[in-house]
C-alpha cells in the first residue's frame, strides 16, 4: 500500500437456502454469524405463513 490507501474490507456472509415444505415457496436467510446453526429453529414461510422446523440436509454427499 502507498500514501493513504486504505486496506479492502471483507466479511463472510452464510445465505440459508429455505423451501417450505407445504407450498414450496423459495427464500433466503442471510447472516454474518458464520456459527449461526438454523436446525431446529422455528420459521414463517413468507408466501403461505405455515410455521415449521428447519431440517439441515447434508449436501456434501450431494444427496446421494
Amino acid at each position: 500500500m502507498t500514501g493513504d490507501q486504505k486496506p479492502i474490507r471483507a466479511s463472510r456472509e452464510v445465505i440459508w437456502h429455505l423451501t417450505c415444505g407445504s407450498c414450496h415457496y423459495y427464500w433466503t436467510y442471510p447472516t454474518m454469524n458464520i456459527s449461526e446453526d438454523i436446525s431446529g429453529k422455528t420459521f414463517h414461510c413468507p408466501l403461505c405463513g405455515v410455521k415449521s422446523d428447519i431440517t439441515v440436509e447434508d449436501l456434501t454427499t450431494n444427496g446421494q
